[in-house]
């Protein structure tokens, strides 16, 4: 059985909601090419402008969690159970935390959309709007996943771009991330489903007795 830990679906989120925003692909990888990765899942081929990437820096456990109470989270766990016919939970220990990114923009694009200006004033009105933010599910449980990002955008210098043909832009911003991780192991809890009942009426041998089963779902 394979559940997803919770961090990739924390940074799998985040790659949505970037993409949505921005419109253009980015690749969170820990390799020092991170170009090479974006060829990659372009099977080989050179990436278009604009693309950007990103990299974890660094993993946090806040002092205190926005919404959850982190100790109840790590003793007890989040019950899932996986498969509609499955006869047992399982209990995903998850922590708050808070992933640090490095985040950089390439584009050729001199002017316009696209540009390195409006991508500055995109970011801003991402970081102040909340326009990344978004939610997954665990369990029974939805987690919201907020983040903090630079309120300050550097304007970048001219490069050489990958094909070495044309100019390129790169924009670094840095942003931080409120999610939360869990451990691979999980522990396994017994469901229980069918309860068999029996109940005496009455003293003596005229009394009465009742046998019967209550399923899951059933009210007694």
């Amino acid at each position: 059985m394979k559940i997803p830990a919770v961090e990739e679906r924390v940074l799998s989120g985040f790659q949505m909601m970037y993409q949505k925003t921005f419109g253009c692909d980015i690749v969170i990888a820990q390799t020092t090419d991170q170009i090479k990765q974006l060829q990659l899942r372009r099977n080989g081929g050179q990436p278009t402008y604009p693309f950007a990437y990103a990299k974890v820096t660094t993993f946090a456990s806040p002092e205190a969690a926005d919404h959850y109470i982190p100790r109840y989270l790590i003793r007890k766990g989040i019950p899932v159970q996986v498969g509609s016919g499955e006869n047992t939970t399982w209990n995903i220990r998850i922590l708050p935390a808070i992933f640090s990114l490095d985040i950089t923009y390439e584009t050729n694009a001199a002017s316009g959309q696209n540009s390195a200006v409006w991508y500055s004033k995109r970011w801003l009105m991402a970081c102040r709007m909340g326009m990344l933010k978004f939610a997954i599910e665990i369990g029974r449980l939805r987690l919201k996943i907020g983040y903090t990002g630079d309120l300050t955008v550097n304007f970048p210098n001219e490069r050489p771009s990958p094909s070495e043909e044309e100019t390129g832009y790169k924009i670094q911003t840095q942003l931080q991330l409120k999610g939360y991780m869990s451990e691979m192991q999980l522990a396994p809890r017994g469901e229980l489903f069918t309860i068999n009942a029996e109940a005496q009426f009455g003293d003596g041998p005229n009394g009465a007795s009742e046998n019967w089963d209550l399923q899951k779902g059933d009210q007694p």
